[in-house]
């Protein structure tokens, strides 16, 4: 199944939407990636949509929360 066009259209409402967040580096909201899906124009099947939002999320969500940092070795 490809996908591609599909995906280069949500990319690019993405990038649209978001160019100020992404020229600051910044990343995206989390409910993003599902408020572009819901605005779908495609006759796309529940799996080609799942397949598109790993795509996104893949591409857009780089987002690194507080983790752990090792001080010694032990």
């Amino acid at each position: 199944m490809d996908l591609t066009a599909e995906t280069a259209y949500f990319k690019s409402k993405i990038r649209k939407a978001y160019a100020d967040d992404l020229k600051r580096m910044a990343s995206i909201p989390p409910e993003a990636i599902g408020a572009v899906l819901n605005e779908n124009p495609f006759p796309l099947s529940p799996e080609a949509l799942e397949i598109i939002r790993k795509q996104l999320e893949y591409s857009f969500s780089d987002r690194q929360d507080k983790g752990a940092t090792i001080l010694s070795d032990y």
